[in-house]
């Protein structure tokens, strides 16, 4: 694939359609009525090219120390070329630019080699998942 210009986003509101066409593509449910949940993030950073949606984290945060990512994901396309390192990246420097120094993040162990890539140190954590699915 030839290099692509790639424009990263504070607080781009992705169409639910485009948002959901990602999810899809790194095999998530589309969002659907959880589309509403934008509205609740503190932060969000994505990738685009040529209009398309390719990368995008949100992040929930007390706005004032603690900051947690979420649904960090790069369409398979675009993957290994440092796109979501760099959608993470920006999401932790704008934190920090409102003063949030401890950044949290949750992941399945196959990925955590990503977030260390990203510099964070991966430690136990935990899940509970009340939606009986």
């Amino acid at each position: 694939m030839a290099l692509v210009s790639v424009d990263i986003r504070v607080n781009a509101v992705p169409t639910e359609s485009q948002l959901s066409d990602l999810c899809e593509a790194v095999g998530w449910k589309r969002f659907g009525e959880d589309y509403v949940a934008l509205q609740g993030y503190a932060l969000t950073t994505s990738a685009w090219t040529d209009g398309r949606l390719i990368a995008w984290t949100s992040v929930v945060s007390d706005n004032v120390r603690h900051a947690f990512l979420l649904d960090v994901m790069v369409h398979p396309e675009f993957q290994k070329k440092g796109i979501g390192r760099a959608v993470v990246q920006q999401a932790i420097e704008e934190m920090c630019r409102r003063g949030v120094t401890a950044f949290h993040v949750d992941c399945a162990p196959e990925n955590a080699t990503f977030y260390e890539k990203c510099g964070f140190r991966m430690c136990v954590g935990g899940w509970l998942d009340r939606t009986g699915k």
